[in-house]
């Protein structure tokens, strides 16, 4: 049952990862000038905002509503929230999903059994922390390197390839 939903599961990420790869920009400068111009433009708005309000009387500062005046950089700042919130929401839940039925949940449960419950509990959360900051800060480094495209095609041939070790493992 445990190697079913392995299957599963590896190769839905698997499929979705690849996917994804195909998706992708194939050069990522484009974005990254993209984001410099973004910068750019929100830096220079905010100067120009300095400026008027040093060079123009209060009344017509007031007269303009706030809403209209920041209205483009709310959007932004309102779907950059939800794209952060979708990413913890994603992190969370492939996370546990991975993690339901792994040999360590097994062995934690084993360990917890035997001995202090809290302790047990302490010392998987500490090791499963140092685990999940490598991959994390991996990520990040190999990310600067690395496109995305090129992440996102070789981590589904993966997931596809333990996805089918699974299901020889299953079938012998």
């Amino acid at each position: 049952d445990v190697y079913k939903r392995q299957v599963s599961t590896q190769s839905t990420w698997g499929g979705i990862m690849l996917y994804e790869a195909t998706k992708a920009k194939n050069d990522d400068d484009d974005e990254h000038q993209e984001i410099i111009i973004e910068l750019n433009q929100m830096e220079s708005r905010y100067r120009d905002d300095r400026h008027s309000n040093t060079s123009h009387n209060s009344n017509d500062m007031e007269s303009k509503p706030l809403s209209e005046k920041y209205k483009d950089e709310f959007k932004g700042n309102f779907s950059k929230q939800l794209t952060k919130r979708f990413v913890f929401w994603q992190a969370l839940s492939m996370t546990f999903l991975a993690e339901w039925g792994d040999r360590s949940q097994f062995t934690c449960i084993a360990l917890a059994s035997r001995y202090n419950a809290f302790t047990v509990f302490l010392g998987s959360t500490i090791g499963h922390l140092f685990c999940t900051s490598l991959a994390v800060i991996g990520g990040r480094y190999i990310s600067e390197k690395v496109s995305e495209k090129t992440v996102n095609l070789l981590g589904g041939i993966l997931f596809m390839a333990f996805g089918v070790h699974s299901l020889f493992t299953i079938l012998s």
